[in-house]
């Protein structure tokens, strides 16, 4: 899914992505680690896939080429 040219993802997706558990995925955003966005009646959590990659990259767990593909 994409919005404005920018993928939407999931918590699922960014726990895949980022092969963590997926409730980590919400606690960081329930805290502000991780930006995010809840949607529905339901609050089901929204990230946008530029703003993983900038959460990984301020937190300096992303490689390099990982972030340069991310990005164009």
């Amino acid at each position: 899914m994409d919005w404005d040219g920018q993928v939407i993802m999931t918590s699922s997706d960014v726990a895949d992505f980022l092969k963590i558990q997926v409730n980590s995925v919400r606690r960081w955003s329930r805290t502000g680690k991780l930006k995010g966005y809840r949607l529905g009646d339901r609050g089901d959590w929204r990230y946008l896939r530029g703003d993983v990659l900038a959460f990984l990259k301020r937190n300096k767990v992303l490689p390099k080429e990982v972030v340069d593909v991310g990005t164009k």
